[in-house]
């Protein structure tokens, strides 16, 4: 299986996901809700380990778990409702199935797809549950974000499954080009939440 901490697909979902969470939140302390997300990136630090192989990367397993750690007791510390756990556990939950469809299914799959994008868009719901935001609201967020992702990605692993000619530079600007539409899907989900 391929390393997961070299999808930028992946990094991007996540970093727009924990925006969209703390931008559609107008009450606040910001910084709640960045602490949410890093909580997040750290998780996802941890499974990418096991999923490239735990015995090559403990330290990066245990760089994922210390941050998770870490910046869910900042975030308790500092205030925030003790209601974004549950979507950090969803998020772990998820991403274990994820990995373990990966293993039975390919990546590409489509159930493999939707299970893995989950915990990256839970993000969103984990910060704006930090900042204080009800659970409907961080349902939206989700499943506005969840749904795009899975639309998206599902079109890349057709494509991908249909043209065996793909070189580095047009999955570079195809990648870019996904960026982008994730990033202004974002700016929308933010400015209607």
């Amino acid at each position: 299986m391929p390393d997961p901490l070299r999808s930028h697909g992946a990094w991007i979902t996540l970093c727009v996901s924990t925006a969209v969470g703390t931008l559609s939140v107008e009450r606040g302390f910001v910084e709640l809700g960045l602490l949410a997300g890093t909580a997040f990136a750290g998780g996802f630090l941890a499974l990418a380990a096991v999923s490239a192989g735990i015995s090559r990367h403990r330290k990066r397993a245990s760089l994922g778990l210390v941050l998770t750690g870490l910046s869910t007791a900042a975030a308790l510390a500092l205030g925030a409702p003790s209601s974004f756990l549950v979507a950090l556990v969803a998020a772990a939950a998820c991403g274990g199935l994820g990995l373990a469809l990966a293993r039975r299914r390919g990546i590409l799959d489509p159930l493999t797809l939707a299970a893995s994008l989950a915990p990256f868009t839970l993000a969103a719901s984990g910060a704006a549950l930090a900042l204080g935001a009800t659970p409907t609201h961080a349902l939206t967020l989700f499943l506005a974000l969840w749904l795009f992702a899975c639309w998206r990605s599902l079109l890349v692993a057709r494509t991908l499954h249909a043209d065996a000619a793909w070189d580095r530079m047009t999955l570079r600007a195809r990648g870019l080009r996904e960026a982008a539409w994730s990033a202004l899907w974002g700016i929308v989900v933010a400015a209607l939440a």
